[in-house]
């Protein structure tokens, strides 16, 4: 139970959500619609649709059209286009990295963008003396799921992209709004926070506790914006 938990917030960078409060749809991969059975919750949040064979994806729910990407959206630049897919995502409830890229001629003219939780983790190398010396690594739980949620831009002219491919659906469950400020995007320590820290660490006093400290002073955890780990980081930098 304890492992099951620990995978939830890992994958939701911070955050537990259940199916109520996820911010998405789950549908099925059978087309047919025979044998698959749906759920909706009383809020209306989600709605669940599970196919005979068991398979799901989740659609997020984006109430402004106008952040939503859709094939053939033309962006002046390249960043601009990967801007909108974060914001979408940082509205919808999932974050996104630069994935691949084709050039030509020094101009990219396709590049991938892709929900965090796409593809899967390496196995780490054992220990080794080739290895030691690098330090040892802090044992994580990988997030990556083989989300196949992304959009493709292709370069136009005149620096101009468009979206080609956009794959809405996510296979797994997305983070609902009250937990999207502990993304790794959004957790940034402010000036008074490191400050708090540097003064604690003055004292003797170790990150946890100075972490417990400061959700007492701001009101709760959701007010503290970083997360344990956040200041233990600080204190070994």
């Amino acid at each position: 139970m304890i492992t099951q938990d620990l995978f939830k917030i890992s994958c939701n960078q911070g955050v537990t959500s259940d199916d109520s409060s996820c911010v998405s749809r789950l549908i099925n991969d059978d087309t047919s619609g025979n044998g698959s059975t749906s759920l909706e919750t009383d809020d209306a949040i989600s709605n669940y649709t599970f196919s005979p064979g068991g398979s799901r994806y989740c659609l997020p729910v984006c109430d402004d059209a106008n952040y939503k990407p859709s094939v053939n959206q033309l962006f002046d630049s390249l960043e601009a286009g990967i801007k909108f897919y974060s914001e979408y995502g940082r509205i919808c409830g999932f974050t996104t990295r630069r994935s691949a890229e084709k050039t030509r001629d020094d101009t990219i003219v396709s590049k991938y963008v892709v929900c965090s939780r796409a593809g899967f983790n390496k196995k780490k190398e054992l220990i080794s003396d080739r290895n030691r010396k690098k330090g040892v690594r802090r044992r994580t739980v990988s997030g990556r799921c083989g989300c196949n949620a992304k959009i493709i831009l292709k370069f136009v002219s005149n620096e101009s992209y468009r979206v080609s491919v956009f794959v809405e659906g996510h296979n797994h469950n997305l983070v609902s709004k009250a937990g999207q400020h502990f993304f790794r995007a959004n957790r940034e320590m402010s000036y008074s926070s490191r400050n708090f820290m540097f003064d604690s660490i003055k004292v003797n006093i170790g990150a946890s506790q100075s972490f417990s400290f400061m959700k007492e002073l701001v009101g709760g955890f959701a007010n503290v914006v970083s997360t344990v780990r956040d200041f233990r980081n600080l204190v070994e930098t």
